[in-house]
């Protein structure tokens, strides 16, 4: 069985990845990652930040800019006024569940 998995595990991987997508509203941060010059003038930003735009240039990760107001994630990290609160929720496939509640 052992045997079988590491089979199953070596030919999985020789599969493309397609890219993560990553839905950014700010556009700012779009060109800083897309922009290796614009990068080397922000050596102020930690490593970690470095390795988006390293998984960018592999084409591990695609960048889509997204209107603030469509961004359903800032449910997880703003205040919102009730209606915009309700439609992410919905668009997260929440909203029935939250009103079962």
């Amino acid at each position: 069985m052992h045997h079988l998995y590491g089979t199953f595990s070596r030919e999985v991987n020789k599969l493309p990845n397609p890219p993560i997508v990553l839905y950014i509203d700010n556009q700012a941060t779009i060109k800083l990652i897309q922009n290796p010059r614009f990068h080397e003038r922000t050596k102020h930003i930690e490593i970690k930040h470095h390795y988006i735009q390293e998984t960018f240039q592999h084409g591990e990760i695609d960048l889509q800019h997204i209107p603030t107001n469509n961004s359903i994630a800032d449910i997880m990290t703003k205040s919102l006024p009730a209606t915009t609160f309700w439609l992410h929720l919905h668009n997260l496939g929440l909203a029935e569940w939250a009103r079962l509640s």
